[in-house]
């Protein structure tokens, strides 16, 4: 009994369990939740007002089976994108606004429930694939709005970069993107290899303007509380990242499932990147399924070469999921999510950038 109520106490401790707040929408553009047969689609317009942008009949089995199929391809990694664009369609009928043309270069979405499974970047935005934009991340950056999110707080000046890469020492492709990191920005912090203990990172996070971290990361459905990254000699676990300082401006979690958590009926927990969030990360990077190394190393170098450029955060994520579509399925670039918090501004990050030639 006593371990349990000290399970109880941790638990209460951990962002997000405290008694809700003041809601805050924190620039929510769409919010989709399902109703019995039935998914509605609200949008807020330039004004503030909201209204129904989309009423779709989806009868909860068929939903539901459809949702879970999608998060089953997540997993498995395999069939073609055009068995992909056939199992999304009911999802894009659903969640589509009216003019996805007419959508701002970055629209944040609020998902409830089952609807959280939805890859939202690989939404097809027509049948067969056709000479224009064929997905939704072609037209516009998808961010999705994490319940709880704290307003994002000012990064500031003077934070450098915090790279933590391969502290397992298997990760080749990640030893291939640190001489780019390197290159890019050389006056950030970089814990390779063996130097990236949980002390160190711990340390290292509280002068940092953002965070980069290329490790493995571990995910069980039936206790998400225990989700963690593997570093060297040790693992961060949930509940410790939840104590440790984070940085103001963003982090890229690049590992297997950091956005993975079982669907809530707010809009959504998000893991390891969605904690991030509640602690007011202002953008965070995660996955919601395994992704390959190669393709992990490819987003990564197209990522961080347009923010050294001076992108902004969701320019860069864009830059890196256009980088992947053409060597990889949908399912592997759409299960990279861009998480935001709360008020989160779509400009550039304010830690000077002096990248090498």
């Amino acid at each position: 009994m006593a371990l349990e109520e000290k399970l109880r106490r941790l638990w209460r401790e951990w962002p997000g369990c405290a008694a809700p707040g003041p809601v805050d929408d924190g620039g929510v553009d769409l919010r989709a939740f399902a109703v019995e047969d039935e998914v509605m689609l609200l949008r807020r317009d330039e004004t503030g007002r909201v209204r129904v942008e989309r009423r779709t009949r989806w009868p909860r089995r068929e939903r539901l089976a459809a949702l879970h199929a999608m998060a089953a391809r997540l997993d498995a990694r395999r069939g073609s994108p055009e068995a992909w664009r056939s199992l999304a369609t009911p999802a894009a009928r659903a969640l589509l606004p009216r003019r996805p043309e007419a959508l701002p270069p970055v629209t944040t979405y609020a998902l409830h429930g089952a609807l959280q499974l939805v890859p939202l970047a690989a939404l097809p935005l027509t049948g067969p694939a056709s000479a224009g934009p064929n997905w939704l991340s072609e037209r516009t950056t998808v961010a999705v709005h994490v319940a709880g999110a704290r307003a994002a707080a000012n990064g500031g000046k003077g934070g450098k970069p915090l790279f933590v890469v391969d502290p397992t020492g298997d990760l080749a492709g990640a030893e291939r993107s640190l001489v780019a990191y390197r290159r890019w920005f050389p006056g950030g912090r970089f814990l390779r290899g063996g130097e990236a203990t949980p002390a160190a990172v711990g340390e290292a996070l509280a002068g940092a303007g953002w965070l980069h971290v290329d490790a493995h990361a571990s995910y069980d459905p039936v206790f998400p509380e225990m989700s963690r990254l593997q570093l060297a000699g040790g693992e961060l676990s949930l509940m410790e990242w939840s104590r440790l300082p984070v940085p103001r401006q963003f982090a890229n979690l690049s590992g297997c499932r950091t956005a993975s958590w079982p669907a809530t009926a707010d809009s959504g927990q998000y893991g390891l990147g969605g904690l991030l969030a509640r602690l007011g990360v202002g953008w965070v990077v995660a996955t919601r399924g395994p992704i390959p190394d190669d393709a992990a190393g490819r987003y990564n170098q197209a990522f961080y070469r347009a923010l050294a450029a001076g992108a902004g955060v969701p320019a860069a994520h864009a830059a890196g999921l256009a980088a992947l579509r053409p060597v990889q399925p949908p399912w592997v670039w759409g299960s990279i999510l861009l998480l935001r918090a709360a008020s989160a501004v779509a400009g550039q990050t304010s830690w000077p950038l002096t990248p090498s030639r």
